[in-house]
């Protein structure tokens, strides 16, 4: 079963862009449908989060927001290692898995419980 943030986050993607209503309301169903003890605030503060690890834009003031494009960035002195940021759409997903067949390249998904 796909975990609510990684359903949020191909839902964002998808949209790519919109009202902060509507993300906000999207995300309290969200959790009202996979997160039972939900606190109030919650949207807010996982909108918060999502800004914070590169995954959307905000403009707070014009109560507006935007899928990040996805971005590659390779970590100082990690030998090869890199994190992925940004959106992640169906067709993003399908490119990346060809790439790790065609390529050595590795995908570490880092599991969140929050």
């Amino acid at each position: 079963m796909i975990e609510p943030g990684d359903l949020l986050l191909r839902w964002v993607s998808e949209q790519g862009a919109g009202a902060l209503s509507d993300v906000k309301q999207g995300a309290w169903w969200l959790a009202g449908a996979r997160c039972p003890e939900v606190e109030p605030g919650a949207p807010g503060r996982w909108l918060r989060d999502a800004v914070s690890l590169a995954l959307l834009d905000i403009d707070w003031r014009n109560r507006r927001w935007c899928a990040a494009p996805p971005v590659l960035t390779q970590l100082p002195q990690a030998r090869g290692l890199a994190v992925l940021t940004g959106s992640r759409t169906a067709a993003f997903e399908r490119r990346l898995e060809q790439t790790m067949k065609d390529s050595p390249v590795e995908l570490f998904r880092v599991p969140s419980v929050r």
